[in-house]
């Protein structure tokens, strides 16, 4: 890692090769160690670094955009040379106003120094932990343990200075056999929080719960989802709509609706990259510091989120939610909370009449933005329900099922929330459990 000194010195020197009207650098640096494991035997090792020098530049409303990984004076230059002859041939954007101006932001202690430290022969260890806890269950093991350190320095000709460095450990876990399947994961800034033992003994209780599992048949049912289940939903909801560029351009859910009640009044969901249950970031990739937005307050949707184009637009500030540039996305909500509620697992259970316990969701696909609609499977651990007992263990199930409406009856909501990480990579969130009163499964899964 370059550490603040070097990292903005670098910025400095590609500013000073720009004529552009305004110039933006944006330099990220990463270091993550990966180890593998399937069927209970380690059988990856690998480290990989890169360094990213991003180049923004602004001539009259046209913008130009160009990359590089190396980092010597002569690539550098190359590189703002090729953003500013870019920017000066392409179509005017008609609503790109500026690079944000430049402004404070606070401080986050977000890099761990046991997490950049933890090296390989540490997984291994951790893994064989794992494996020992399987292998006496007479099942396997198979999963990753990842950890990250990540440095990220932005500077423009307006001004703007700025610098964080953090670490991410990420550690999954499946514990399986010929018929059954079951799932664990954590993930912090700090390795010593994710527990290892814990998140075997969780995967196995899941894995041992689902076998001899039956089919069910397709149709309409109450779900009680596990906080992996419930991230799920709420980052596909996210990514959908909570977008200031999707709900400008009117493919939001959202559009139209700010000050509408679109979901039960038990749901409450905000963005804040502050707030460090989450993953948090003091700035987004403009260097705009991070603001807290309210998305949807008591079943009444409130705002989106935006970067400086966006915010541009509708004569707002950015809420600091810019992605690197150039991308089609539009600013992002990456640091999701939703409120927990007043009960527990075991309560929203006795609760359901005729229902499944799901632990998350797999190989989700969205079908119809305006509309929410999703499709996927579930996977790793599904239960059948009757009466407020668990019944018996059922097969992986696929389901269609737009996400407002599964949110519009909602039954119960746990007091405790859980970090997860999202499944495509867009940040985190920190959800509760939830029941659910219906959800549409279409057909029996054969994975």
């Amino acid at each position: 890692m370059l550490g603040q000194e070097k990292a903005l010195s670098l910025l400095e020197k590609a500013l000073n090769f720009s004529n552009s009207l305004q110039t933006e650098a944006l330099y990220i640096g990463k270091q993550e160690s990966l180890t593998r494991y399937t069927n209970s035997v380690v059988h990856q090792n690998v480290i990989e670094e890169n360094t990213i020098l991003s180049i923004r530049a602004v001539n009259e409303g046209r913008v130009g955009c160009d990359m590089t990984n190396s980092l010597d004076e002569r690539s550098i230059k190359e590189s703002v040379e090729k953003a500013n002859i870019v920017s000066k041939v392409q179509p005017q954007e008609v609503e790109f106003y500026s690079l944000p101006p430049p402004a404070p932001y606070k401080p986050l202690e977000i890099f761990v120094e046991a997490t950049a430290e933890y090296s390989p022969e540490d997984k291994a260890r951790d893994i064989g932990i794992i494996i020992r806890i399987a292998e006496r269950a007479g099942v396997k093991a198979a999963g990753a343990f990842s950890t990250i350190n990540q440095e990220i320095a932005i500077a423009s000709t307006l001004g703007v200075r700025a610098y964080c460095k953090f670490t991410t450990a990420f550690l999954s876990n499946i514990m399986f056999d010929e018929e059954s399947s079951g799932y664990a994961d954590r993930i912090s800034r700090d390795v010593r929080e994710l527990n290892p033992q814990a998140v075997a003994w969780e995967a196995l209780q899941r894995c041992l719960e689902n076998r001899e599992a039956k089919e069910l048949s397709p149709g309409e049912y109450e779900v009680v989802l596990e906080e992996y289940a419930v991230a799920d939903l709420i980052e596909y909801l996210a990514f959908m709509g909570f977008s200031a560029l999707s709900f400008q351009e009117g493919y939001s859910f959202m559009s139209g609706n700010i000050g509408k009640e679109l979901v039960d009044k038990k749901i409450t969901i905000w963005d804040d990259g502050l707030d460090i249950r989450g993953l948090a970031q003091p700035f987004d990739y403009e260097g705009v510091p991070k603001r807290k937005v309210e998305l949807i307050t008591e079943g009444v949707a409130k705002g989106v989120v935006y970067n400086s184009q966006t915010a541009f637009k509708e004569w707002k500030l950015s809420t600091g939610h810019a992605l690197p540039a150039p991308n089609v996305y539009g600013p992002l909500p990456l640091n999701l909370f939703v409120k927990g509620g007043d009960t527990t697992e075991e309560e929203m259970i006795s609760q359901v009449e005729r229902g499944l316990l799901i632990t998350r969701f797999h190989y989700i696909r969205e079908m119809h933005t305006l509309k929410t609609l999703i499709t996927g499977m579930t996977r790793d651990g599904v239960i059948y329900i009757e009466n407020g007992k668990k019944k018996y263990p059922v097969k992986n199930m696929r389901f269609t099922q737009s996400i407002l409406e599964a949110l519009k009856d909602v039954r119960g909501i746990s007091r405790d929330t859980k970090l997860q990480s999202s499944p495509e990579g867009f940040g985190c969130a920190v959800v509760p459990k939830m029941h659910l009163g219906r959800f549409n499964f279409t057909g029996i899964s054969k994975l």
